[in-house]
């Protein structure tokens, strides 16, 4: 098969996304890979989604409305039933891409025979733009690497199909945030092979409505329920039970005292104490 008979299915969940929908679409339609569908998963939105999505004449483009709300990754796993696509590809709503990041990632993947890509991303705030790279060595030990700092955005990501449907892998309904951490995180403990592109084809828009910021409770207990599902894994765990450990003191306001006590102490051991005393007393 050759490079341009792949179909790419692009999938942008949205919930009342109708100020950012037009830009995300126009960068997925303006890509210099033209073999693609776009499947607008519209998780019952009550704004002007579908009068915005609308207005783009171009049959790749597929609106789905879902009357009935779902939760984030629930939502994922139901756009993906909707793929007709050899790859599939996330855009967040907010987010945006280079017009030859699908190019890019393509020939990247069919060269190194892999089965998943992520490239380097952008993050754009109203005041600057920063780059978030990803470090040369970041696959050497991948696993333990994504327990340190989950480097892969979902907008950037490029899996073959078949990796999902053939083995049963979706993502976990239960996470509302860390969902797509998760899903790498299984990915990587799997013979599936990874590539990066390190240049950054993906911009992704930092402002007041993104999910992880207006529920960073909501994120420390998905911390912890993944950790507490993988605590009998002969994985270390360490460094992802300090950065809870870090958000729950840099959150205290939020939390109340009974789940403050409890994510502390289900997830001690002597090198989280050493780092919670640390971080408490500096």
């Amino acid at each position: 098969m050759k490079n341009e008979d792949c179909l790419i299915s692009v999938i942008i969940n949205t919930y009342n996304g109708s100020d950012f929908i037009s830009k995300s679409t126009k960068s997925v339609l303006s890509q210099d890979y033209k073999n693609i569908e776009i499947i607008i998963w519209d998780n019952a939105s009550t704004d002007n989604t579908n009068k915005i999505v609308s207005n783009f004449q171009d049959t790749r483009v597929k609106y789905i409305y879902n009357s009935n709300y779902r939760k984030l990754y629930d939502a994922r796993n139901e756009a993906i039933k909707q793929t007709k696509g050899h790859y599939i590809c996330f855009l967040d709503v907010d987010d945006s891409w280079r017009v030859n990041k699908l190019s890019l990632q393509l020939n990247k993947m069919i060269d190194t025979d892999s089965d998943i890509s992520f490239t380097e991303i952008y993050e754009k705030n109203e005041h600057n733009t920063i780059l978030k790279s990803i470090p040369e060595n970041y696959l050497d030990k991948l696993t333990d690497n994504l327990l340190k700092k989950n480097k892969f955005a979902i907008s950037s990501v490029m899996i073959k199909k078949n990796i999902l449907t053939d083995h049963s892998y979706s993502f976990n309904s239960d996470y509302n945030i860390i969902g797509d951490f998760d899903m790498w995180f299984r990915l990587s403990l799997d013979k599936v092979k990874f590539c990066i592109i390190y240049e950054p084809l993906v911009t992704r828009l930092i402002h007041n409505k993104n999910e992880s910021k207006i529920k960073i409770k909501l994120f420390i207990r998905e911390l912890d329920l993944f950790l507490q599902r993988n605590k009998k894994s002969k994985i270390n765990l360490t460094n992802l039970q300090n950065l809870l450990i870090d958000m729950t003191i840099l959150n205290l306001k939020k939390l109340n005292i009974f789940l403050f006590i409890k994510l502390l102490f289900s997830n001690f051991n002597k090198l989280t104490l050493i780092h919670f005393l640390r971080k408490f007393y500096d």
